[in-house]
């Protein structure tokens, strides 16, 4: 990662840091269970040290995903019942990949984190109501 950090320092370009989206794994307490390891931890140190921006993506559809709830997240990943989408004759129950739902509400989320990091070199390519 800092190897593409630098590489994309050297060729003028704006580095921002992303961490990664929970997956749909709820524990018994219907709270958010991080599949990530120490990869979160990992990019806000690489973030801290190398004075990058981050948006923190895994919080924020931390609190999302759980606001959604067990049942009510299922609308917002790949659930679907046999003949719903005809990629999907027999339905699917994925908990990693977006309906177009959760795409939507997580663009919210990064043009959020992209304003609360301040980053102007991309708020100024934002339309008014984003």
């Amino acid at each position: 990662m800092l190897r593409m950090i630098t590489a994309a320092k050297e060729a003028g370009a704006y580095p921002v840091l992303v961490t990664a989206v929970h997956r749909r794994r709820f524990d018994y307490a219907e709270a958010i269970v991080d599949s990530h390891g120490d990869y979160l931890k990992a990019i806000k140190e690489l973030a801290e040290t190398e004075q990058i921006p981050l948006i923190d993506l895994a919080e924020k559809s931390r609190k999302l995903f759980e606001a959604y709830g067990v049942e009510g997240t299922k609308n917002l990943f790949m659930w679907s019942y046999p003949g719903e989408f005809i990629l999907h004759p027999v339905g699917v129950q994925d908990n990693t990949h977006f309906q177009i739902l959760r795409a939507r509400l997580l663009a919210d989320l990064i043009v959020e984190g992209i304003r609360e990091a301040g980053i102007n070199d991309l708020i100024i390519h934002l339309r008014e109501g984003e």
